[in-house]
């Protein structure tokens, strides 16, 4: 409560207060995001062939979700990428950072590749089956000994 004093009475006024539903509404999305959703988000958003550097990854973090970035902030970010480095979720390339490549549809069989690899091989091993073998193993000849008595 404020105090407001109008001549020799002081008259107490309550403090205007914005509504908390707004204000939580407002962070709650940026708060939610965990360091690696962030991560993933800056990689994204900078499509460079290369990859992303980790500065960059900081910067982005900084100016597109609005987070004081300290030593804290920056040892969190490096523990995080050290860590989806070790687990597979992220590439690294000298000092840039990737996102796996997904596996595309022609890396898995189908059952029409399948299909089609039976086809071919059959026709393959009729070749081989067609050729004649000219290559024979001789065995070695044994001498028999004299046993002395």
């Amino acid at each position: 409560m404020a105090t407001v004093e109008t001549g020799k009475t002081i008259e107490k006024q309550p403090k205007k207060i914005a509504p908390r539903s707004a204000v939580k509404k407002a962070d709650s999305k940026i708060n939610k995001l965990t360091t690696y959703d962030m991560i993933v988000k800056a990689i994204s958003d900078n499509q460079q062939r290369k990859g992303v550097s980790r500065q960059a990854i900081i910067k982005f973090i900084q100016d597109f979700f609005k987070v004081k970035v300290d030593l804290k902030t920056r040892s969190t970010v490096n523990r995080v990428l050290r860590g989806c480095v070790k687990n597979g979720k992220l590439e690294i390339k000298g000092s840039r950072f990737k996102l796996p490549q997904k596996k595309t549809k022609s890396a898995t069989t189908t059952k029409k590749d399948v299909v089609k690899q039976k086809k071919t091989g059959s026709k393959d091993m009729k070749k081989v089956r067609n050729k004649k073998i000219t290559k024979t193993e001789k065995a070695p000849i044994k001498k028999a000994s004299k046993a002395s008595s």
